[in-house]
């Protein structure tokens, strides 16, 4: 073949697929992050920029401020749960959306013990006798620090009325009984948890209440606070608004009785709330119950119910209530002595030199324990005892007691209530003189209102 020109190029049949040549080196992996965002005046464009940077790209945001917009509906704001977690774990505030408005969630650490609060004082106020209907109430007054309880104590029920008796002469009118006071003791404070303690001091009929007071436990810490400068206060919401746009970091006003604080980030005032936060809980103390206790006795006052609501249940020493009258003729007027809701303990005339002791129920059968001991004439003793006995009508005890100051009697006794089933004991002793012209009884109460 002849050929004419120049360069003239002549192809061939493709050629095979080459073997593949080696994996390349891993690129960079680039980088997206946001840069500035930038709010501008409504009439502005919207715009995003874009810089380059060794490994990626950086995007700056300009966003124009919206239109203001129709009014929306008042928002409701409800706090909801408040959880406390260890102090190691950060405080936390989440919301939840309700068709009105929100409701917040409080995620709140303890905080490390505080400092030791101020040991307050306590001081008994007023004691005032009301109405057996009215309820015993103890009010509190005084400060924070010091104390005062102001008691309202009802007066006892009238008991059930007796039998009518044989009129008589007029009794020895008896002495009379000795009123209790009552005052503040010591008051101790003590470490927390410790439990308020109240005990009876003094001696009878004058006691003292000491006290033994727990210091509170230790708050949650608060959050972290700005550092604020309080600039003045404002008499209208909208008259601070006008005179005051725009603030400093801090800048703080009391305007209608809450604080606008200037948020220098967000470039608006806050609402800081209140200066006078809602009223805390206050501890009540009421009174229990109130028991007589046996004579000479430590008088008691124990907490039956927590720190901050005590219920306190007092036990008080009986005094001897003392009965008199003459029983020399036939026909005096038997000396009747109640025995709580359930006996009667009546002594009577039975001849010129001893008088008679029986037991009547007052309020239908009833069950009684009791032991009697006499001693008469210098060296003669006599006794009697009787365990669970139920009596259902008159019971003659002892139907000779010596007169002319020949005998000393003593009845220990047990009695139970029929309506409530408590039991109560005395200790009755009788002593007669001068043919029974002159014839004293005396009754200590041991107990009363006891459940076996």
């Amino acid at each position: 073949m002849r050929l004419s020109g120049c360069c003239h190029k002549i192809h061939g049949a493709t050629g095979p697929t080459g073997a593949t040549g080696a994996t390349g080196n891993d690129g960079t992996t680039p980088t997206v992050a946001a840069g500035t965002t930038t709010t501008v005046d409504s009439s502005a464009v919207a715009n995003v920029t874009q810089r380059e940077t060794a490994t990626g790209v950086i995007f700056d945001f300009i966003i124009p401020r919206g239109a203001p917009g129709a009014d929306g509906i008042t928002p409701t704001v409800t706090a909801g749960t408040t959880t406390t977690v260890d102090s190691s774990v950060a405080a936390d505030v989440t919301q939840r959306e309700t068709a009105t408005g929100v409701i917040f969630d409080f995620t709140i650490p303890r905080g490390v013990p505080g400092a030791d609060g101020i040991t307050p004082t306590v001081t008994a106020g007023t004691t005032t006798t009301v109405d057996s209907s009215v309820a015993a109430d103890v009010t509190q007054r005084g400060t924070a620090t010091d104390v005062i309880f102001d008691f309202i104590i009802p007066r006892g029920l009238t008991g059930a009325p007796g039998a009518d008796g044989t009129n008589g002469t007029n009794g020895i009118n008896g002495a009379d009984g000795v009123t209790p006071t009552l005052g503040v003791g010591e008051t101790t404070t003590v470490d927390y948890p410790d439990n308020a303690i109240v005990t009876i001091g003094g001696t009878p009929p004058d006691y003292l209440l000491n006290f033994q007071l727990p210091r509170g436990p230790a708050g949650p810490p608060g959050p972290n606070g700005i550092n604020i400068k309080m600039m003045g206060s404002s008499s209208s919401e909208q008259d601070f608004y006008n005179k005051h746009p725009t603030g400093f970091p801090g800048e703080t006003w009391l305007v209608e009785g809450r604080l606008y604080t200037w948020d220098d980030d967000n470039k608006v005032w806050l609402d800081m709330g209140s200066l006078i936060g809602p009223q805390g809980e206050a501890a009540t103390i009421t009174i229990g119950t109130v028991t007589t206790i046996g004579m000479g006795s430590e008088a008691t006052v124990t907490n039956s119910g927590t720190v901050n609501d005590a219920v306190l249940d007092f036990g008080i020493p009986g005094n001897a209530l003392v009965y008199r009258g003459n029983l020399s003729t036939s026909g005096s007027t038997p000396i009747e002595v109640p025995l709580g809701k359930g006996l009667i303990y009546r002594v009577q005339y039975a001849a010129a030199d001893h008088v008679s002791l029986y037991f009547i129920p007052s309020n239908g059968p009833t069950y009684i324990d009791y032991k009697v001991l006499s001693h008469y004439d210098v060296t003669s003793h006599d006794g009697v005892q009787y365990s669970n006995r139920l009596i259902s009508s008159s019971l003659a005890i002892d139907t000779t007691i010596f007169n002319n100051a020949r005998e000393m009697h003593k009845t220990w006794i047990r009695v139970q209530d029929p309506d409530t089933s408590l039991w109560s004991m005395y200790e009755v002793n009788l002593f007669s003189s001068a043919g029974g012209a002159r014839v004293t009884i005396w009754v200590n109460t041991i107990e009363e209102g006891i459940s076996y």
